[in-house]
């Protein structure tokens, strides 16, 4: 957990709760049920992996959202994390 910023993670999942872009129900209990999950690893010191699932969680359903909850994400310093940020991005980008 060296590199890893605590704040900017909470700072990204406060904006996720807020700014969900979708309209479909299943994908909102989804997001509620994954970003529960990653504030129980939080609670117990798992920053990282609490992260990298919500983030993997996030590309694997496609999810998108704004500007602001991208430049949380990006604001995140781990080698690992950012690679998969591309990915998130990316599927941002191109949806």
């Amino acid at each position: 957990m060296n590199n890893i910023d605590k704040d900017n993670i909470d700072k990204f999942i406060s904006s996720l709760e807020k700014q969900v872009f979708t309209e479909n129900v299943d994908k909102i209990n989804y997001l509620n049920y994954i970003i529960n999950n990653a504030k129980e690893l939080i609670f117990v010191g798992e920053y990282k992996i609490a992260i990298e699932n919500l983030i993997e969680n996030l590309i694997e359903e496609n999810i998108i959202f704004n500007k602001v909850i991208l430049n949380n994400l990006l604001k995140i310093n781990d080698k690992d994390i950012q690679e998969l940020l591309k990915i998130l991005v990316d599927n941002n980008l191109n949806t």
